[in-house]
């Protein structure tokens, strides 16, 4: 080396609680280490090249000069072992479902096309089946996510998993956690506003119940019951509670049942008899009508019908 350099072994002791100057090159021991620096040198003597002195210690390259000493060398020496990239690769699991598991990332550096130069892709794991998104250069965590939401939730559900950067899955992740809360909210005011008009309703009527048994062959749901009806019936057997009414004594009524409209399906309706007769006011007129029995029917059933349009119903009905 160029200059009178002079080499030393100097002992540097690292007492608890004092800082340690040299924690990027050395651990912290609580041992004597013994680290070599330059005691001293020629002023203005010329030192050879990538050399650099400074605070007392000689360094080449950013790499502090080390005398001869084997043992102190063996002692700050950090070797690794040469061996192929560690880490064996972990595939991702198959995904079961389509839809289900998607991964995210972006086309940069596109030329501009109506002011979009970046290309947000989403892609199903599974089927392949991606979407392309434009966006804007230097678009922001929040407008990743709305776009999220616009194109991707909107049409298929949240999926189970996502693989994107972090700073994005946690901004899609504050975007759902935003509609949840609002449709939390939501959810709250429609059940709210259920119980009011449940209750509403509920005053004019009453909780009825009928057991398994005679013409009733089981429950459907909650509100609904299925009947035994005979096997030539053109009626579907299931019907709500609030057409079912319970029959009281022993009187039979005719198995036969109404006719039905094969074209439309509504029940035809049948007169049997006329009971009785009124004078009645229509549209400021008196107007003459009867009380019809129908066929098959109970006698709660019986309805005043005006006499003129009975007899347009039924040209053919002799009383």
């Amino acid at each position: 080396m160029v200059g009178q350099i002079t080499v030393v072994c100097l002992h540097h002791i690292l007492q608890k609680g004092q800082e340690d100057t040299v924690t990027d090159d050395f651990s912290r021991r609580e041992d004597s280490i013994q680290l070599y620096s330059i005691s001293g040198y020629q002023s203005g003597s010329p030192v050879k090249a990538h050399y650099k002195w400074q605070n007392g210690i000689l360094s080449r390259k950013g790499k502090i000069m080390v005398g001869a000493d084997e043992k102190l060398r063996k002692k700050l020496r950090c070797k690794h072992e040469n061996v192929a990239y560690p880490g064996l690769l972990q595939p991702l699991p198959i995904p079961s479902m389509v839809l289900q598991d998607i991964s995210m990332d972006f086309i940069e550096g596109l030329p501009k096309a109506r002011g979009k130069d970046v290309i947000y892709v989403v892609v199903d794991r599974l089927s392949k089946d991606a979407h392309f998104i434009p966006l804007r250069h230097l678009y922001s965590a929040l407008e990743v996510a709305q776009a999220f939401m616009d194109n991707i939730f909107k049409l298929h559900g949240m999926p189970k998993s996502i693989m994107a950067d972090m700073d994005v899955l946690e901004a899609v992740d504050r975007g759902l956690q935003a509609r949840e809360a609002t449709l939390r909210a939501v959810k709250a005011h429609l059940l709210k506003a259920q119980d009011r008009m449940k209750a509403h309703v509920d005053k004019g009527r009453t909780d009825r119940t009928y057991a398994v048994g005679d013409l009733i062959t089981h429950k459907v749901g909650v509100v609904a019951y299925a009947l035994a009806l005979p096997t030539h019936s053109k009626i579907h057997p299931t019907f709500h509670i609030s057409q079912l009414k319970k029959k009281i004594g022993n009187h039979l009524i005719s198995p036969v049942l109404p006719t039905v409209h094969t074209e439309h399906g509504y029940v035809l309706m049948a007169s049997e008899a006329i009971l009785d007769r009124r004078l009645a006011q229509k549209h400021g007129r008196a107007t003459t009508q009867t009380l019809v029995k129908w066929l098959n029917t109970g006698l709660e059933d019986n309805t005043w019908e005006d006499l003129h349009d009975f007899q347009l119903r039924f040209p053919h009905f002799n009383p």
